[in-house]
């Protein structure tokens, strides 16, 4: 899933930013939030998933850049049936890594494997 929090703008650019679509929502505090869906059929081949996060990373970089967003998460739960060592493979966007250099936003990536011994953590 992709979270992101502390939203400035509207839906719809954040869908656009993005290209697809979002789970619309407010926090506690008032403040919008939305959630991308990850989980579903596109998403079955490591492949496929990865090149999806490359993509939207890209509209994360420029949303949190200009200011529409405050906080961008994203957690990847990878399914009991992908090989253990996907897990020590993964490597975050150089968009986001570049992004979190230079700024004080916080963008969290997190990965989670079959069991907890198998969990790998990045924080930007």
């Amino acid at each position: 899933m992709l979270r992101i929090h502390d939203i400035a703008t509207s839906q719809e650019i954040i869908e656009s930013n993005l290209g697809c679509p979002v789970q619309w929502g407010t926090m506690r505090d008032g403040s919008q939030s939305a959630v991308v869906n990850l989980n579903d059929d596109r998403y079955i081949n490591w492949d496929i998933l990865t090149q999806s996060v490359r993509e939207i990373s890209g509209g994360i970089a420029e949303m949190i850049d200009n200011g529409a967003v405050g906080i961008a998460k994203l957690d990847i739960g990878m399914p009991f049936y992908f090989p253990r060592n996907y897990a020590s493979s993964i490597t975050i966007p150089a968009e986001l890594c570049e992004l979190a250099g230079k700024s004080s936003i916080a963008i969290e990536v997190t990965y989670y494997a079959t069991s907890e011994d198998d969990e790998v953590s990045s924080k930007a």
